[in-house]
């Protein structure tokens, strides 16, 4: 007879999520000290966007399985149970698990090296490199492990040592992940150190690497740049403004933050979140998911513009609240106690459909010289997504900054909804001034918290490669860092002219 633990994973592995969370609550049920099964539930819970109960399972697991005797299994167990919180950024839940294994036995490099991932991840550069260099020295080092390493020196400001260990990963040739990574990190040092034209040079470089590197290969480059057109083409006035004044009697809609990538959305974030009362989702895809709910509800209809058509005001209602049940169930019911912030940089290409089911939302657009914001996000490590395929060499980069603002400034003049746009500019040369319009805009009054921001923003889990960045205080070198290379720039004027003169920018 197939056991309910049994059954649970059959149907995990086929994503069958809700029957796989019932067949292991049965196991939970038979046997409620089946740590396993608990490990699994959480995963389940993770997969369906109730994430702290989630967490809560599986460190419970993990857990469990420290203070039993050291199995094979169970250590497999254990990195993959690691894996999903920092994944789904529990990453003190992560820190307590890997805490536990390093005092068991403070040799064990895999604890020490995912702990320096963790704490990297925490913006806790100190502790993340005290722990890669401890696993470094017990281990054969890697071509991976070096460029980590190298990673988290330049980030503690030792870049001479940083600069010469990826010199000698990319000198033995290493597999193209390796060297498309090491290529970007040295990249990073030496515009930091100003020369410039290497490092555009190192950037050239990787980019002509990346189409042999498998996860970013395996990218959807059609994918975002069909769906801005199919916006562009089919969200109307009408069909934006269809619900406006509507009385949804639920909650008052959130605040959007988005804009492009590099564009300081992550540094409004965590201005916001210091604010006593807003609650911010940080890069959460709580839009993504409620888009797929309506495509779930609007079967046949191929696009986000013809779905919301066919809806009535009962299925927006079932959509909104769709929103929030997913987002209480990511934060727990912080997230529901104040004023609710969605920030999600890419979300400016779903703000035909936010605008349609939140007519009573507020949009806060970020703008920056889109020369520095090309030349920023071309030089980042992003995580492969549909939108960053777009980032991986110059000229798609440029084009598709070209693509996202062009549709925006399509969009905006259709919304009947609060907007502001915020320059990253205004905001270092007058922090105070600029961000005390912002939240005069929300409707919150100002709180001195948000002067300090940076504080909070050290030690804190940012999903975003700003998080260094903006445990900082604020600093305006980052301005105008594109006139150090002139020669790249002019091969992509063309696509960055509009934006430029539609915001004001000098040439």
């Amino acid at each position: 007879m197939v056991s309910a633990f049994e059954q649970g994973v059959a149907a995990a592995r086929i994503r069958n999520i809700p029957v796989a969370e019932a067949c292991f609550r049965r196991a939970l049920a038979e046997n409620p000290a089946d740590a396993l099964a608990r490990a699994w539930l959480g995963q389940a819970q993770c997969a369906k966007g109730e994430v702290r109960d989630g967490a809560g399972n599986l460190l419970t697991a993990g857990r469990a399985m420290i203070a039993a005797p050291p199995q094979p299994r169970t250590a497999a167990a254990l990195q993959q149970i690691i894996g999903q919180l920092q994944q789904w950024g529990a990453l003190a839940e992560a820190v307590a698990l890997l805490d536990a294994l390093v005092a068991r036995n403070p040799n064990d490099a895999g604890a020490r090296s995912a702990r320096a991932t963790t704490y990297a991840m925490l913006n806790q550069p100190a502790e993340a490199l005290a722990d890669a260099r401890h696993a470094r020295s017990l281990i054969q080092p890697t071509a991976a492990s070096e460029v980590f390493l190298a990673s988290l020196e330049a980030d503690a400001g030792l870049s001479a040592e940083a600069e010469a260990r990826l010199r000698a990963v990319l000198a033995a040739d290493p597999a193209p992940r390796e060297t498309y990574r090491a290529l970007k990190e040295l990249a990073r040092l030496l515009d930091r150190r100003g020369a410039a034209a290497e490092a555009f040079d190192c950037l050239e470089q990787a980019a002509r690497i990346w189409p042999e590197v498998p996860e970013y290969a395996a990218l959807d480059r059609v994918l975002l740049p069909r769906r801005i057109a199919e916006n562009q083409a089919q969200f109307t006035p009408e069909l934006i403004s269809r619900w406006a004044g509507h009385d949804f009697g639920d909650r008052a809609a959130p605040t959007f933050v988005f804009g492009f990538f590099r564009s300081g959305t992550t540094l409004t974030q965590e201005v916001l979140a210091s604010h006593k009362s807003l609650f911010v989702s940080d890069e959460v895809g709580l839009i993504s998911a409620m888009g797929a709910n309506l495509a779930r509800m609007a079967p046949g209809h191929p696009t986000a513009a013809t779905r919301l058509a066919s809806l009535g005001g009962d299925g927006l209602a079932a959509l909104r609240e769709s929103y929030w049940r997913m987002a209480q169930g990511r934060h727990g019911e912080a997230a529901l106690a104040g004023r609710f912030v969605d920030k999600f940089t890419m979300n400016v290409i779903d703000a035909g459909l936010i605008a349609t089911v939140f007519p009573d939302a507020r949009f806060v657009f970020m703008v920056r010289d889109p020369r520095d914001v090309c030349l920023s996000a071309f030089q980042q490590l992003m995580v492969p997504t549909a939108a960053t395929a777009h980032l991986l060499d110059w000229e798609s980069t440029a084009r598709f900054y070209a693509q996202v603002t062009e549709w925006w400034r399509h969009l905006r003049p259709m919304l009947r909804l609060p907007v502001i746009e915020l320059r990253y500019e205004d905001a270092v040369a007058d922090f105070t001034g600029t961000y005390t319009r912002l939240l005069d805009f929300i409707g919150v009054g100002w709180d001195d918290a948000v002067s300090r921001f940076h504080e909070r923003a050290a030690g804190k889990f940012i999903s975003t490669p700003s998080r260094g960045q903006v445990a900082r205080p604020l600093y305006s070198s980052s301005v105008g860092r594109w006139r150090r290379h002139p020669a790249p720039f002019a091969r992509i004027a063309a696509y960055l002219a509009p934006s430029i003169s539609a915001y004001g920018y000098p040439g």
